[in-house]
């Protein structure tokens, strides 16, 4: 059926004609969420104790150094909230007027630092004082990719991954000290002591090797490289309170699984694998204070405990979606897990009676990008399709036994979907490769279209116009 089809068209917006049927069952994507939520858990239990609402789309948390306060930082709603610990209240609003994403508390808890990014993608570095919860500085990063940012020990410096390479930022006053441009880093984390960078690299066109660069904070010198197993991209890294191990495990955006940790000891540089009860890469790590417990998201809503010395899975706490960054109190007795959406298509029909079908969609574990998710129905109402913004993937949905049909590999990031009149095919906005695949609903063979370059950006929605004009495949 991919002979000939209606055009879909992605640079405007089109009013479709309402389907003849009555709308008798509406099916949602759950992500994001609007507002987002935190869930609380004990460690010591590992039971969910309180669940927090904050603003849209929750990216990470973090504890003040007393542990009375958590900041957590509000994608789309281009904030910070500011939550008493114990009892979950909302204390505070920053209004920050862009995107937030990663943040860094000093070591006195006087200063948040937040990473952020404008609608004309430029980066910023805000630092907000927390006595009066008020912005008191900003530094503008000239990159088009900034993600991870690390705090050295005492406060003084941050470090910033860009596509141009490892930012060295000086906290007071706010500027850029030095740019690190040799590495092709993806993440970062700073040794207890200060004195070390671990640097998760995907190597160079010269050596195509990932691997983990460590460099001495005194002159940015590579002191050792640590070749990463194949199986393994270098994703996100972190290191054990205590110094002695570092933790490296893949971002979950990436089109293939590999629900694998790999563990390097500080002192020998060797290292070791942990494979995880998991149908995803992991999406982040977290240490408990005492080095004795890892936490790190799997499959969505879960999060596995991890003992740090047998590398041995102890248990899955099951969160309430899908688990964003995560964060532990200075004591280690409570455990926050903020979420923006789950792996489910929610079923509600008029009755309000609600069925979840398990999709997979936007199952990628961590905050480190925005999720997305769209869905639509088939004008007979017969299919649910879901876009997968992590795995890359559109998900058939057959509605009257509310089971997955087949999952088809789309381009990257799909956002959005629409079904022609004739639901025959089913045509999916791909943000991140700029593109529109086209689906055959009955074999699912796809077929990508890329958008011209004058058109070029990141396509979010898509309709189907009304019109006699057709395209014909080669």
């Amino acid at each position: 059926m991919l002979s000939r089809t209606h055009f879909a068209v992605y640079a405007s917006l089109l009013i479709t004609a309402a389907s003849p049927l009555s709308a008798q069952v509406a099916y949602i994507s759950d992500c994001p969420n609007n507002p987002s939520v935190v869930g609380v858990f004990q460690t010591r239990t590992y039971k969910q104790k309180a669940q927090w609402t904050v603003g849209k789309n929750a990216f990470q948390a973090v504890y003040s150094p007393d542990g009375t306060k958590v900041y957590i930082t509000n994608t789309n709603s281009l904030s910070v909230s500011v939550l008493n610990s114990d009892t979950g209240s909302i204390l505070n609003t920053i209004p920050i007027g862009f995107s937030v994403q990663w943040e860094a508390i000093s070591p006195d808890g006087s200063r948040l630092y937040v990473e952020s990014f404008d609608a004309a993608n430029l980066y910023h570095i805000v630092a907000i004082e927390t006595a009066s919860n008020t912005v008191t500085a900003k530094l503008a990063i000239h990159d088009f990719a900034v993600d991870a940012m690390t705090m050295s020990p005492d406060g003084t410096t941050l470090y910033v991954i860009g596509s141009l390479g490892l930012y060295v930022i000086d906290t007071n006053p706010l500027r850029v000290t030095r740019t690190v441009s040799s590495l092709s880093a993806t993440s970062q984390a700073v040794t207890p002591d200060g004195k070390y960078l671990y640097i998760a690299s995907v190597g160079n066109p010269g050596n195509p090797q990932e691997n983990v660069e460590i460099l001495s904070t005194a002159n940015f010198a590579v002191v050792a490289t640590v070749p990463l197993p194949s199986k393994v991209s270098a994703g996100f890294i972190e290191i054990t309170p205590d110094g002695s191990q570092a933790w490296l495990g893949e971002f979950p955006q990436y089109n293939h699984v590999s629900p694998i940790i790999v563990v390097v000891s500080t002192t020998t540089f060797k290292t070791s694998t942990i494979t995880l009860p998991a149908n995803q890469s992991p999406g982040a790590i977290l240490f408990s204070p005492d080095s004795t417990t890892a936490f790190v998201p799997v499959n969505g809503p879960q999060i596995a405990v991890i003992n740090v010395a047998t590398q041995q899975t102890l248990t899955l706490i099951d969160s309430i979606a899908s688990v964003g960054g995560l964060a532990i109190s200075p004591d280690g007795t409570t455990l926050l897990s903020p979420s923006s959406g789950t792996a489910d298509l929610v079923a509600i029909n008029s009755k309000g009676a609600v069925t979840k079908v398990p999709v997979g969609a936007n199952t990628s574990g961590s905050q480190l990008f925005l999720e997305y998710g769209g869905v639509a129905v088939s004008p007979d109402g017969k299919r649910a399709y879901v876009t997968d913004f992590g795995s890359g993937a559109l998900t058939a949905v057959d509605t009257a036994s509310k089971t997955v049909v087949h999952s088809t590999p789309v381009g990257s990031e799909p956002v959005s979907a629409v079904v022609s009149p004739d639901n025959s095919i089913i045509y999916v906005a791909n943000s991140f490769s700029n593109s529109v695949t086209v689906v055959d609903a009955d074999t699912f063979k796809a077929k990508t279209i890329l958008i011209p370059k004058q058109y070029q950006g990141y396509p979010s929605s898509i309709a189907i116009a009304r019109t006699e004009k057709t395209c014909t495949w080669p």
